[in-house]
């Protein structure tokens, strides 16, 4: 079976240089070999969402992080991750490892 091939549809902010952020994100999906499907209008998160809701797309493109509307639903950026949240594990979460049983404990 042929793996599927991505489909994206960019979303940008109301306001600011929405022509600049659409064309650096066309950019992007060019070179990452992304088809675009749409681009919603600008802080319009339903049209966004409903392209996924329909399938139609399976990847938001946004320019910067911080231009994902509040609304949207939680992403989580795995390499984001850092030491300080790999921190906020509880103990046992990685269970099987030595340094995180105590001894003669069950």
């Amino acid at each position: 079976m042929e793996p599927q091939q991505d489909k994206a549809v960019i979303f940008t902010p109301a306001g600011g240089d929405v022509a600049r952020h659409v064309a650096t994100c066309l950019e992007a999906c060019e070179r990452e070999g992304i088809d675009v499907v749409g681009v919603a209008p600008p802080g319009d998160w339903v049209a966004c969402a409903r392209l996924f809701a329909e399938r139609q797309a399976n990847v938001m493109v946004v320019v910067r992080r911080d231009h994902i509307p509040d609304d949207a639903p939680r992403i989580l950026v795995v390499n984001e991750l850092g030491p300080q949240d790999a921190r906020r594990r509880h103990r046992n979460a990685g269970a099987g490892r030595p340094r995180d049983r105590r001894p003669n404990r069950l």
